[in-house]
């Protein structure tokens, strides 16, 4: 929907960011049942730890796939490609953006390059919750400001639209989806044990 943004890559990028974070809420769950479901005895430090190496492998698949996206705009720059770049990286969504980057990326390739960090319950599952909040997050940047954009039908933007924030009912939807499978979750292990 925003004219002049022309991505071969943006498929296996949603497919990675996909992997990604169902490795991150999986590591996120095993901690709540570990730390509130009585299941220490089953979830154990190797599990978090292979999975962090997995998370780890797909931080950098994110950025891989993030950097050969956005390089062809930057080297590009072609008019709609500049303006595509201001759109999703400079002007209205840089802080999202800048965000994004380091939830996804950095902070998980700092934190999970040391093997404590790697070893632990607490740390992969840290990272496992900045990583969905990051995918969060990048997924506002990229459909909010796509969905701004008033006349699709252009070869290029001509002008630059503001960001849009989420609003009352936008934050209550989000939650109650994080919560709609959690209570789903709570009343099946009522009727079938965990």
């Amino acid at each position: 929907l925003v004219p002049g943004w022309k991505d071969a890559i943006f498929p296996a990028y949603h497919a990675i960011i996909g992997l990604q974070c169902g490795v991150a809420i999986m590591l996120v769950t095993m901690f709540i049942l570990r730390w509130k479901g009585g299941l220490k005895g089953y979830i154990e430090v190797d599990h978090f730890w292979n999975l962090s190496k997995l998370l780890l492998a797909l931080c950098l698949l994110w950025f891989y796939f993030w950097w050969s996206s956005f390089i062809t705009f930057w080297y590009g720059k072609m008019p709609s490609e500049v303006s595509v770049i201001q759109l999703l990286f400079l002007e209205p969504y840089r802080e999202v953006f800048i965000a994004s980057l380091f939830l996804n990326f950095l902070g998980p390739l700092l934190a999970l390059m040391w093997s404590p960090v790697r070893k632990s319950v607490w740390g992969p599952s840290l990272v496992g919750l900045g990583v969905v909040i990051g995918a969060f997050l990048n997924m506002i940047r990229l459909y909010v400001s796509a969905f701004s954009i008033e006349n699709v039908n252009g070869h290029l933007l001509e002008t630059i639209p503001g960001g849009q924030w989420p609003e009352a009912p936008d934050i209550l939807i989000a939650i109650g989806g994080i919560a709609a499978p959690v209570l789903l979750f709570f009343l099946v292990s009522k009727v079938i044990p965990v």
